[in-house]
């Protein structure tokens, strides 16, 4: 049952996002999320861009590894709709934002229209089968200048970071982006009131 909403609703976003109306519901979804991605990036870039200031480009790693999570929790208490927020991405670097089967549909939306200057954010809506209904919002996550010495190249990375990065993710997936290109998104969960 689940995976059948699901499907419906990628193919009626889909819809929406060719020209169609978005619903009421929609909207104040998308507005929810907005505004719970936007104080997720008010709360996270300063504390990335002081780190990166004071400290360097290994300090930001440090932020990333022990304080994002805290600044992501915190950034969404005055919200009560939103249950959950927290950034994705196929190439993950903390096995904490690897991505669900929906969040990787969503993820390849983006990708899929990206050369045609795609979406800024998409909507995937559950239907749980104790009648619940949740919206989850994504918001595209694209790789500035700032990142490079942390999700670059390896020769655009300093080797304390990569120390670092070896020590706390071995696996690490989230290297090798250029400016612009696609790195996640954020993923906002919105509870649907009827």
């Amino acid at each position: 049952m689940l995976k059948a909403v699901c499907l419906f609703a990628i193919a009626s976003f889909a819809f929406i996002q060719t020209g169609g109306a978005e619903s009421r519901e929609a909207e104040q979804v998308r507005e929810t999320g907005r505004i719970a991605a936007g104080a997720l990036m008010t709360a996270l870039l300063p504390a990335l861009t002081d780190a990166l200031e004071a400290e360097g480009p290994a300090h930001a790693v440090d932020v990333c590894s022990e304080k994002a999570m805290d600044l992501t929790g915190s950034s969404i208490r005055h919200l009560a709709d939103v249950s959950d927020i927290r950034r994705i991405s196929e190439k993950t670097r903390n096995p904490a934002n690897r991505p669900d089967t929906g969040d990787l549909t969503m993820l390849k939306q983006f990708q899929r229209r990206l050369p045609d200057t795609g979406p800024e954010s998409l909507i995937r809506w559950i239907e749980h089968e104790d009648g619940r209904r949740e919206a989850v919002y994504y918001q595209g996550l694209y790789i500035q200048p700032m990142c490079l010495p942390c999700h670059g190249a390896d020769d655009q990375r300093p080797e304390s970071v990569n120390a670092i990065l070896r020590e706390r993710y071995p696996d690490d997936e989230a290297v090798g982006y250029q400016p612009g290109d696609f790195r996640g998104a954020i993923r906002v969960v919105v509870t649907v009131k009827e």
